[in-house]
C-alpha cells in the first residue's frame, strides 16, 4: 500500500493504479490492481481454500452486519471506519468453532463475548478518557433487561471534556445478537436463533459540563421480552454526545465531538 503525498493529488484509476481515500487517514491510498479473475477462483482446484476463506467471510460479515445494527444509536459517535476492526474480531470468533469444517465455521460471539466487550468506537476521543468512573451494568438475560447506574460525575475530576461545547447528554442502548451458523441446505450462513428482541435506546436529558450531577439509573428492556437461546448475546452499549444550543432553542450535537464503546456482553 503506498500513500500520495505530491502536488497533484486524486482519486479513481488511472492505467494500472487505484487510488482512494479512507475516513482514519488524511493521505490518499494507492495500490495495483491485478490479481486471479473470478472465474479462476471459482472453478480452479489450486484456489480451494481461498473459496472456503470467501464462504467463511460469509458469515462473517453476516455477524458485523448484526452487531452494527444492534449499536446503531452510538454509532454516528464513531470518528473512524470500525467496521474493519469488528470484522477482524468477528473472523477471529470463528476458531472458537472447533467442530464444523474448514470453509463451514460458524461465527460464535456467544462464546467469544470477551472480545467485544469494551470495544472503543473512536481513535481521538476514547470513552475512558472522558468519563473515569464505570457505568455499573447488570444484565438480566431472563427478563431481556439491562439496568445501568451512570456515576455522580464531577467536572476535571471523574468527567473531562474533551473540547469546549458547554452541553453533553449519555447514550445508552440494549441490543440483541444470534451466533450465526452455515446453514448447508441453503449454502450460507443464517442467524441460529430468530427470537431475538429488537434494540432498544434512551438519552438522558442535556445538561451543562460544568455542572455537578448525582448518580443516575437508567433501566432498558426489550419491548417484547422472549426467552433468550444460549446464542443470543446481549450487547450494551453507551455513547456521550456533546451538543450547543441553537437559535430555535433547541440543543444540536456537535459532530465527531463525541465518544462511544461497547459497554457490556452477556
Amino acid at each position: 500500500m503506498a500513500r500520495l503525498t505530491g502536488v497533484m493529488p486524486f482519486t479513481g484509476s488511472i492505467g494500472g493504479l487505484s487510488a482512494y481515500t479512507r475516513k482514519d487517514l488524511d493521505t490518499i491510498i494507492i495500490r495495483t490492481k491485478g490479481g486471479a479473475t473470478k472465474a479462476q477462483i471459482k472453478k480452479m482446484p489450486s484456489f480451494k481454500n481461498t473459496r472456503r476463506i470467501n464462504k467463511e467471510w460469509e458469515g462473517v460479515a453476516a455477524m458485523s452486519k448484526d452487531i452494527r445494527q444492534n449499536i446503531f444509536a452510538v454509532k454516528h459517535l464513531a470518528d473512524y471506519n470500525f467496521t474493519g476492526s469488528i470484522n477482524a474480531l468477528c473472523k477471529k470468533m470463528e476458531y472458537a468453532d472447533t467442530i464444523s469444517d474448514y470453509g463451514k465455521r460458524s461465527v460464535l460471539l456467544s462464546l467469544c463475548r470477551y472480545m467485544m466487550e469494551g470495544f472503543s468506537l473512536n481513535k481521538r476521543i476514547i470513552f475512558d478518557t472522558v468519563l473515569r468512573q464505570p457505568i455499573d451494568c447488570t444484565i438480566d438475560r431472563n427478563n431481556n433487561s439491562v439496568q445501568l447506574i451512570i456515576p455522580a460525575l464531577h467536572p476535571y475530576i471523574n468527567f473531562i471534556n474533551p473540547g469546549k461545547n458547554p452541553l453533553y447528554r449519555f447514550v445508552l442502548m440494549l441490543g440483541f445478537v444470534s451466533d450465526i451458523i452455515y446453514d448447508a441446505k441453503r449454502d450460507g450462513y443464517l442467524p441460529k436463533s430468530l427470537e431475538t428482541p429488537g434494540p432498544v435506546f434512551t438519552t438522558t436529558e442535556w445538561v451543562s459540563v460544568q455542572k455537578k450531577t448525582e448518580a443516575e439509573g437508567i433501566f432498558l428492556q426489550a419491548k417484547s421480552p422472549v426467552i433468550l437461546d444460549e446464542a443470543v448475546t446481549i450487547v450494551v452499549s453507551a455513547g456521550i454526545e456533546f451538543g450547543i444550543p441553537v437559535a430555535d432553542g433547541t440543543i444540536e450535537y456537535v459532530k465527531y465531538s463525541g465518544c462511544a464503546k461497547l459497554l457490556r456482553l452477556g
